[in-house]
């Protein structure tokens, strides 16, 4: 490809889930710099022809704490466990439809990075409903001011379940969301105490979720109200005072440059010099919008480094293949694939959400991608590449997939298969440069 292309490939692999070439032909005619800036503005508007997808829905649970026979009761909840793991699979699925929909890829990518940060898994939360409006959030308000998500979340519902925020009370502090807090979400490893944890435990006590009334609310009288000192500033803190200090500190502003640069060029930890100029910007406003589009359009974003420096997750693999052939997720059981491939949508395995890179390259998971890449050269439209001689195969699917080039050995591999369409399609899914995101 040539580089104005490879440039914009690149970018709509990192700022979305990749692109057809008539995608990239586009971008390159607008130009790199005038695509980053229209990805950014539209990110910032609902505009998504995925809206018309219908929204999710969800049941009411069964009150089983009203049913006061024991067998009635367990029933119940047996069918109550049913209804949420059917729903909670239901909603996996909808947000992988939505991503290979999108015409509004950097929103929908963004809100997954931030899931990924913020990591709420349903099967502690229990509840869909609850990871859907979780995604709302991160969705609605992912690219704006940092202060602002932070605020929203430290009593969003699904968070207040998933880190036990029910449970801190000003008797018996529960440290487990300020912890969080400081060492994953705003400020890292190394830059808080353990005495900053505790007392920041304090201010968010009394917050708590209640699943009857489906309502937030603060409880007075397991509020503590005494003197904290945290990070530095001693006084009566709550939980909103203990945000804004967290996340208007430098190294915040330091953290989330590292996070979403380690996400969108190469993996970096937040003393990495090439962070200087995008960490200070983002300091003086708090926007991911601003942060997001000085990453891309930083000059290192381009380099060699970024390109090869990051492996596609397998959301990333699954919904950026499906894209390019036009293939829908329920036609080749993508749902499977994401279990088998280790990454659903809602059920990150931890509050430190998944691994990176080199994670995703196991003998397991490289048997689930062939499963997968048959699939879909089973159902995909595959005339481009039929209609080119078999010499020209290899070219016209890197072409296709938005690969910069193939090595050697892999060019071997493909021209010795290539009069076989499904057979060298598939393999070049499953190529070591189609992996590299």
């Amino acid at each position: 490809m040539a580089n104005d292309t490879r440039d914009v490939a690149l970018l709509l692999r990192r700022a979305g889930f990749g692109s057809t070439p008539a995608e990239r032909a586009q971008a390159a005619a607008r130009g790199f710099e005038a695509t980053v800036h229209d990805l950014v503005a539209r990110a910032r508007t609902t505009s998504d022809v995925a809206n018309a997808k219908p929204e999710p829905r969800f049941s009411t649970p069964i009150d089983v704490a009203a049913i006061a026979d024991p067998t009635q009761r367990q029933a119940a909840i047996r069918d109550n466990t049913k209804v949420e793991n059917q729903e909670s699979a239901a909603l996996s699925l909808w947000w992988v439809e939505r991503m290979t929909l999108t015409d509004n890829p950097l929103r929908e990518k963004a809100a997954f990075v931030l899931h990924d940060h913020f990591a709420t898994s349903v099967d502690k939360v229990k509840r869909g409903a609850l990871m859907y409006r979780q995604y709302q959030l991160l969705r609605d308000q992912g690219l704006g001011n940092f202060e602002t998500l932070v605020q929203a979340l430290a009593i969003d519902p699904a968070m207040l379940l998933w880190l036990d925020g029910n449970d801190n009370v000003a008797k018996r502090p529960n440290e487990n969301f300020a912890r969080e807090l400081f060492e994953l979400f705003a400020l890292g490893v190394g830059h808080y105490s353990e005495q900053d944890i505790k007392e920041a435990a304090r201010a968010f006590t009394g917050w708590a979720y209640n699943r009857k009334t489906d309502a937030v609310a603060l409880r007075p009288k397991q509020h503590d109200t005494g003197i904290k000192t945290v990070l530095g500033t001693t006084e009566n803190l709550d939980a909103a005072a203990v945000v804004r200090i967290a996340t208007h500190r430098d190294d915040a502003a330091r953290h989330m440059a590292a996070k979403w640069w380690s996400r969108l060029a190469y993996p970096v930890g937040q003393d990495d010099p090439v962070l200087n100029g995008v960490a200070s910007s983002f300091a003086a406003t708090l926007d991911t919008g601003v942060l997001v589009q000085s990453i891309l359009l930083h000059d290192a974003f381009r380099s060699s480094a970024a390109r090869t420096g990051l492996v596609k997750t397998p959301v990333e693999y699954v919904v950026g293949t499906l894209r390019t052939f036009g293939v829908a997720p329920t036609d080749v059981d993508a749902a499977r694939a994401l279990r088998e491939l280790g990454q659903v949508p809602f059920r990150p395995p931890s509050v430190g959400g998944w691994p990176q890179n080199e994670a995703w390259l196991t003998t397991a998971t490289a048997v689930t991608r062939a499963q997968f890449a048959g699939r879909v050269v089973a159902k995909a439209n595959l005339k481009t590449v039929n209609d080119a001689a078999a010499a020209s195969r290899p070219q016209v699917l890197a072409d296709l997939l938005g690969v910069d080039a193939w090595s050697d050995a892999t060019a071997a591999v493909l021209r010795a298969q290539a009069k076989d369409v499904k057979t060298v399609t598939a393999l070049a899914l499953l190529a070591p440069e189609y992996q590299v995101n």
